[in-house]
């Protein structure tokens, strides 16, 4: 188990370090979301239909689903999978609210599993 005191180091290595400002858009993204709200088609219409095709024809597979965003994405995973009432869930607890949150919406149980400390991923030797 990582101790506070293991966190605090690691946070300390990160604290100088210079990421560079995220999101990062120009004016071809905003004229794009323009053309978007002027569009007056904001949820799942054209411009989401002809990326889910773009995409899908990129990866060469059958199917691909935009989707407003990463909660969405695992929920909708998590009922792909036919997640459901009872069913154990492995996630970690080191991560956004969502990975637990969506396992919840589906009626199912989250099992938190600790973190390796070289990765911050799941520690496969802790998932028994």
């Amino acid at each position: 188990m990582i101790t506070l005191p293991k966190i605090e180091e690691m946070m300390e290595k990160f604290a100088n370090v210079k990421f560079p400002s995220w999101p990062n858009f120009g004016t071809e993204e905003e004229k794009a979301v323009q053309e978007v709200i002027r569009s007056g088609q904001l949820f799942s219409a054209d411009r989401v239909r002809s990326f889910e095709t773009a995409f899908r024809t990129y990866l060469g597979c059958d199917y691909a689903l935009g989707v407003g965003n990463a909660t969405e994405g695992l929920h909708l995973s998590l009922a792909a999978l036919d997640i459901g009432i009872g069913d154990e869930v492995i996630v970690t607890p080191y991560s956004w609210v969502s990975s637990a949150s969506c396992i919840i919406m589906q009626n199912a149980v989250p099992v938190f599993c600790d973190i390796e400390e070289k990765t911050f991923g799941i520690d496969p030797d802790k998932v028994e």
